[in-house]
């Protein structure tokens, strides 16, 4: 007897079987149909003229107000999207509407997203470290200033739209933020990173949504009420939308996370990263495999499986020490303020690709990394993967070994809070 699995590559899905002596355990999304393009834009819509726990979106504005529309990255269809919100807000007499695109969304998205808005609604592509693009909000409690983009900090509401995890395992904060790190200054991202040494450790770490993130005391500073989350369906497209208070929306993720215990540490993990092109990045990539090595026994093989073309590779020197001085001065900003060493400074993209780099070459090297992707086995090998060619050579890898974990749309899934304890 044999068990078959499939996954996705290529934006398609392929199966292929795994021997009955294997033991296997499969983690993935509980959606399974995916949404087509004119029901995702409808579910946008109705979830935003009927919210979970809040009146409708309606109820939030008055003629005159500003609103703006902020758009996490790897959203899919962000076009979509923005066009059932557009709908849902349509009879509002607003007096302007902002989209804000995050700075990691891809040339492609930005050229769609802005082909598809009307003439009136300016498109903005936030910048963690240009001036023009923040605005000072507040200093932490370690007296830390934090800048978020001007749109979302000159609007009189702010309609978030993010995809649903319950954490994101690059982030030290509990719950990822709807604005925050994402629409941040560069330091206050730097501050809001999860550490490398925490990105090595084998011991996963157990976090619960807390009043004390970082992340939710921007959001009441903002002064967000809801937003729109998007869940992802097993082959990364777009599932069920739900528009709630992020309490509300914390609490289902965590119902519906996708690693919450595992029966054991497996000796090939493979963790995908499925979906359109907003799913293909360095950052997911890095994110799939925090996931995979927190599955793998010690001495495993880790298959990262993605639709990547190119890897790129981390910058010759350390960090740009020089953008880490750069300051930003507003005029709400305090006068006297202590100069404190900020960390340093550079986007979310770059930082993924180093910390990958550094994981598969210098951190872990008790694991074997290996990447399906379309990148040429050159690039692979280069950035430090081995090469695996096909799913004929995968299925071949883990007929081999005694155990496999199979982890889909891991971009969106958490490291196992409950687990066997690795050697």
């Amino acid at each position: 007897m044999s068990k078959s699995v499939r996954i996705s590559h290529n934006d398609q899905e392929f199966a292929f079987d795994i021997d009955d002596q294997v033991d296997l355990w499969m983690s993935g999304s509980i959606h399974a149909d995916s949404l087509d393009a004119t029901t995702f834009l409808n579910d946008i819509r109705n979830a935003l003229q009927h919210p979970v726990d809040y009146p409708p979106v309606s109820g939030g504005v008055v003629p005159g107000d500003v609103v703006a529309i902020v758009v996490d990255s790897e959203v899919p269809w962000p076009e979509v999207a923005i066009a059932g919100t557009l709908q849902a807000i349509a009879d509002c007499e607003l007096s302007r509407i902002d989209v804000v695109l995050a700075e990691n969304t891809t040339e492609l998205t930005r050229s769609i997203v802005r082909k598809s808005l009307p003439e009136n609604i300016e498109l903005t592509i936030h910048s963690g470290k240009s001036r023009d693009d923040l605005r000072y909000l507040a200093a932490n409690e370690a007296a830390d200033p934090i800048y978020l983009n001007r749109r979302i900090l000159d609007a009189d509401l702010v309609i978030p739209i993010v995809v649903a995890r319950k954490v994101d395992p690059l982030l030290a904060a509990t719950s990822p933020g709807a604005v925050f790190p994402a629409f941040a200054d560069y330091q206050s991202q730097a501050r809001a990173r999860i550490k490398e040494t925490n990105i090595t450790s084998h011991k996963s770490r157990r976090r619960t949504v807390s009043a004390d993130d970082e992340a939710t005391r921007v959001g009441w500073l903002v002064g967000l009420q809801w937003m729109v989350s998007v869940e992802l369906t097993v082959d990364g497209k777009p599932g069920n939308v739900i528009v709630g208070t992020p309490e509300l929306l914390a609490q289902r993720a965590t119902k519906n996370d996708l690693n919450v215990t595992v029966p054991f540490h497996a000796d090939v993990v493979v963790a995908c990263v499925e979906g359109g092109q907003q799913q293909q990045s360095i950052i997911n990539l890095l994110r799939a495999a925090i996931v995979a090595r927190a599955h793998a026994s010690i001495d495993a093989s880790i298959v990262l499986v993605c639709d990547l073309r190119e890897l790129g590779m981390p910058a010759d020197t350390e960090y740009n020490e020089d953008a880490s001085e750069e300051t930003y001065d507003h005029e709400d900003e305090p006068e006297e303020r202590p100069q404190l060493v900020q960390p340093p400074a550079v986007s979310s993209v770059d930082h993924a690709r180093l910390m990958l780099h550094t994981l598969i070459n210098d951190s872990d090297s008790s694991h074997r990394y290996l990447l399906l992707s379309n990148c040429s086995e050159d690039e692979a090998e280069s950035f430090g993967f081995g090469g695996i060619q096909d799913g004929s050579a995968l299925k071949r890898l883990i007929n081999s070994h005694g155990s496999c974990t199979i982890i889909r749309t891991a971009q969106v899934a958490s490291p196992p809070t409950v687990a066997t304890e690795q050697a």
